[in-house]
Protein backbone atom coordinates (compact mmCIF):
# COMPACT_ATOMS: atom_id res chain seq x y z
CA UNK A 1 0.00 0.00 0.00
CA UNK A 2 0.82 3.61 -0.85
CA UNK A 3 -0.02 5.71 2.15
CA UNK A 4 -1.24 8.93 1.40
CA UNK A 5 -2.21 12.21 3.78
CA UNK A 6 -4.71 14.59 2.48
CA UNK A 7 -5.39 17.90 3.62
CA UNK A 8 -7.93 19.69 3.09
CA UNK A 9 -11.31 21.05 4.60
CA UNK A 10 -13.37 20.25 1.87
CA UNK A 11 -15.89 17.60 2.15
CA UNK A 12 -16.34 16.59 -1.45
CA UNK A 13 -12.60 16.65 -2.39
CA UNK A 14 -12.23 14.18 0.18
CA UNK A 15 -14.65 11.69 -1.27
CA UNK A 16 -13.42 12.27 -4.62
CA UNK A 17 -9.86 11.81 -3.73
CA UNK A 18 -11.04 8.33 -2.25
CA UNK A 19 -12.78 7.22 -4.28
CA UNK A 20 -10.59 8.07 -7.12
CA UNK A 21 -8.03 5.44 -5.24
CA UNK A 22 -10.25 2.73 -4.50
CA UNK A 23 -9.22 0.12 -6.73
CA UNK A 24 -5.54 1.36 -6.50
CA UNK A 25 -2.63 0.39 -4.20
CA UNK A 26 -2.58 3.93 -2.80
CA UNK A 27 -5.12 4.83 -0.01
CA UNK A 28 -5.64 7.82 2.22
CA UNK A 29 -4.12 6.51 5.34
CA UNK A 30 -4.66 10.15 7.30
CA UNK A 31 -6.77 13.91 6.19
CA UNK A 32 -5.93 16.77 8.27
CA UNK A 33 -7.95 19.85 8.13
CA UNK A 34 -5.27 22.42 8.60
CA UNK A 35 -1.84 23.02 8.25
CA UNK A 36 -1.00 22.64 12.17
CA UNK A 37 -3.30 19.38 11.84
CA UNK A 38 -1.10 18.25 8.87
CA UNK A 39 2.45 18.57 10.78
CA UNK A 40 0.69 16.05 13.31
CA UNK A 41 -0.38 13.55 11.08
CA UNK A 42 2.38 13.51 8.55
CA UNK A 43 4.60 12.65 12.47
CA UNK A 44 1.85 9.85 13.26
CA UNK A 45 1.62 8.56 9.81
CA UNK A 46 4.42 8.58 7.51
CA UNK A 47 3.00 8.91 4.18
CA UNK A 48 4.52 8.34 0.93
CA UNK A 49 2.42 11.23 -1.14
CA UNK A 50 0.90 13.92 0.52
CA UNK A 51 -2.15 15.79 -1.01
CA UNK A 52 -2.83 19.34 -0.27
CA UNK A 53 -5.45 21.70 -1.16
CA UNK A 54 -4.78 25.40 -1.36
CA UNK A 55 -7.09 26.82 0.86
CA UNK A 56 -6.76 25.96 4.54
CA UNK A 57 -7.77 27.97 7.33
CA UNK A 58 -5.89 29.93 9.70
CA UNK A 59 -2.54 28.94 7.17
CA UNK A 60 -2.61 28.54 3.51
CA UNK A 61 -1.52 25.44 1.64
CA UNK A 62 1.51 26.69 0.39
CA UNK A 63 2.16 27.31 4.33
CA UNK A 64 1.24 24.13 5.10
CA UNK A 65 3.59 22.59 1.64
CA UNK A 66 6.46 24.17 3.05
CA UNK A 67 6.20 23.07 6.46
CA UNK A 68 5.79 19.70 5.13
CA UNK A 69 8.56 19.78 2.86
CA UNK A 70 10.82 20.56 5.64
CA UNK A 71 9.60 17.94 7.31
CA UNK A 72 10.06 15.23 4.65
CA UNK A 73 11.97 16.60 2.26
CA UNK A 74 11.84 13.90 0.18
CA UNK A 75 8.35 13.30 0.19
CA UNK A 76 6.02 13.91 -2.85
CA UNK A 77 3.37 16.99 -3.03
CA UNK A 78 0.91 17.53 -5.20
CA UNK A 79 -1.12 20.54 -4.67
CA UNK A 80 -4.80 20.86 -5.54
CA UNK A 81 -6.43 24.22 -6.55
CA UNK A 82 -9.19 26.50 -7.98
CA UNK A 83 -6.94 28.98 -8.44
CA UNK A 84 -5.11 29.09 -12.20
CA UNK A 85 -2.58 31.76 -11.06
CA UNK A 86 0.86 31.84 -12.73
CA UNK A 87 2.51 33.11 -9.34
CA UNK A 88 0.73 30.14 -7.70
CA UNK A 89 1.66 27.53 -9.70
CA UNK A 90 5.34 29.22 -9.51
CA UNK A 91 5.65 29.39 -6.08
CA UNK A 92 3.93 25.90 -5.29
CA UNK A 93 7.23 24.41 -7.36
CA UNK A 94 9.49 26.53 -5.46
CA UNK A 95 8.23 25.04 -2.17
CA UNK A 96 9.26 21.08 -3.26
CA UNK A 97 5.65 20.65 -5.45
CA UNK A 98 5.58 18.00 -7.86
CA UNK A 99 2.97 18.77 -9.18
CA UNK A 100 -0.25 21.31 -9.22
CA UNK A 101 -3.56 20.05 -10.25
CA UNK A 102 -6.85 21.82 -10.63
CA UNK A 103 -9.69 21.35 -8.96
CA UNK A 104 -12.24 20.10 -9.90
CA UNK A 105 -9.99 17.22 -11.91
CA UNK A 106 -11.24 14.51 -13.43
CA UNK A 107 -10.66 11.35 -11.11
CA UNK A 108 -8.67 9.67 -13.99
CA UNK A 109 -6.24 12.55 -13.81
CA UNK A 110 -6.14 12.84 -10.78
CA UNK A 111 -5.26 8.48 -10.37
CA UNK A 112 -2.82 9.05 -13.03
CA UNK A 113 -0.67 11.72 -11.32
CA UNK A 114 -0.68 10.18 -8.05
CA UNK A 115 0.69 6.80 -9.65
CA UNK A 116 3.00 8.17 -11.49
CA UNK A 117 4.58 10.47 -8.79
CA UNK A 118 4.56 6.93 -6.70
CA UNK A 119 6.04 4.99 -9.12
CA UNK A 120 9.04 7.79 -9.80
CA UNK A 121 9.61 7.42 -5.90
CA UNK A 122 12.74 5.68 -5.15
CA UNK A 123 11.69 1.91 -3.11
CA UNK A 124 13.37 0.75 -0.60
CA UNK A 125 14.11 -2.00 -2.31
CA UNK A 126 16.59 0.28 -4.50
CA UNK A 127 18.11 1.35 -1.97
CA UNK A 128 19.41 -2.25 -1.33
CA UNK A 129 22.99 -2.29 -1.94
CA UNK A 130 23.11 -4.15 -5.36
CA UNK A 131 25.69 -7.39 -5.63
CA UNK A 132 29.03 -6.65 -7.04
CA UNK A 133 29.02 -7.31 -10.56
CA UNK A 134 31.53 -9.81 -11.98
CA UNK A 135 33.66 -8.09 -13.90
CA UNK A 136 34.76 -9.67 -17.50
CA UNK A 137 38.11 -8.85 -18.87
CA UNK A 138 38.30 -6.76 -22.02
CA UNK A 139 37.91 -8.43 -25.18
CA UNK A 140 41.49 -8.85 -27.16
CA UNK A 141 41.56 -7.08 -30.54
Amino acid sequence: MNPILLVTTDPELTRAVESALRETPAKVVATARSAKAAAEALAQHPSALVLIDLFLPGNTGMDALKNLKSMNEEGLFILLTRMRTRSHIERAFRLGAQDVLYWPVSPEVLTGTILHRLREQPSAEAEEPEEPAQSKPAPKR
